[in-house]
């Protein structure tokens, strides 16, 4: 049986309104298939801890668990607010679940078992917007030793990741958003939220030294989708992602738009999401960017 960390889940004051809010019948539905699922993938004895928008199905034990659904509820309202979603019943008629499988067995599990798929040699997580039971589902890369602080970050990125999707797709068929802006739009969503001040400050930071005067011209905004991999790419996929969230025009909803599955089911490319915001010159939006970013980061 899986552990109830919060004394409101499956009660029978619950049940009763179930039948009579669909909310709460689709909420009820949604937690059952999650209990089937953590058996499904051997997990008899886990750990369930809940907020007002996240359910978390978990092996860590209780305290660890109300910690990673916390900062998954923090990332949530912070990637509401970014995406101006005023009506999250838009989004789905229940909550988001979050499963932290950190075995390996458990993870290949899920992805072979409910995801009928084959599980990459580096993957750590992955994100389902479709359905009207959304998921994310967060391990841990093999090789690597995952803290706690690194966990919290990926479910909370991962949240954003599933939010983002779900305004730009539909309830059968996700967005192919570029991976830079998915990443970098989750960890601007980490930085922002409630509590991580220190985060921000480290950001800010990076920026700085990035797109100092000394170091600026050290890059293109190219490299922001570019192939390659250098030091801070990141921090340059973040900045991109401010740009067009807080830049002039507002573009970051256009851009986004680009990706929305068409008749054809062809997938946009980055290019295509620029081409939408008239950005044809490469220059031109390089200096814009930089320019922008220099006055936002001296404010």
């Amino acid at each position: 049986m899986i552990r109830q960390t919060l004394a409101v889940l499956l009660v029978l004051p619950a049940l009763a309104v179930a039948q009579d809010d669909p909310a709460a019948a689709a909420l009820k539905k949604q937690k059952e298939t999650a209990a089937d699922t953590m058996q499904r993938v051997g997990v008899d004895n886990g750990t369930v801890a809940e907020t007002g928008a996240i359910v978390l199905y978990t092996t860590h034990p209780e305290a660890k668990a109300k910690t990673l659904a916390a900062a998954a509820q923090k990332a949530y309202d912070t990637t509401i607010k970014l995406l101006k979603v005023e009506d999250k019943t838009t989004l789905w008629p229940g909550k988001l679940t979050a499963f932290v499988l950190p075995t390996r067995t458990n993870y290949n599990s899920f992805v072979r078992l409910i995801l009928r798929d084959r599980p990459e040699a580096v993957e750590s997580h992955r994100v389902r917007s479709t359905t009207d039971q959304p998921f994310v589902m967060v391990g841990v890369e093999p090789g690597t030793t995952a803290t706690d602080a690194s966990v919290a970050e990926e479910v909370s990125r991962t949240v954003a990741d599933a939010v983002l999707r779900r305004k730009f797709g539909t309830r059968t068929t996700a967005p192919e958003l570029p991976f830079w802006f998915t990443e970098g739009f989750g960890k601007l969503a980490v930085a922002r939220a409630d509590g991580n001040a220190a985060k921000l400050a480290a950001l800010r930071a990076k920026q700085r030294a990035a797109f100092s005067r000394r170091t600026v011209n050290a890059f293109k905004v190219g490299d922001v989708w570019g192939a390659d991999s250098f030091k801070d790419k990141d921090v340059l996929e973040i900045s991109f992602v401010e740009f067009l969230l807080d830049g002039e025009g507002g573009t970051f909803d256009k851009f986004a738009s680009a990706f929305k599955p068409d008749e054809d089911n062809r997938r946009a490319t980055t290019a295509d999401g620029l081409a939408a915001l008239m950005w044809k010159d490469d220059a031109a939006l390089d200096a814009m960017w930089k320019t922008w970013m220099l006055k936002a980061l001296n404010k």
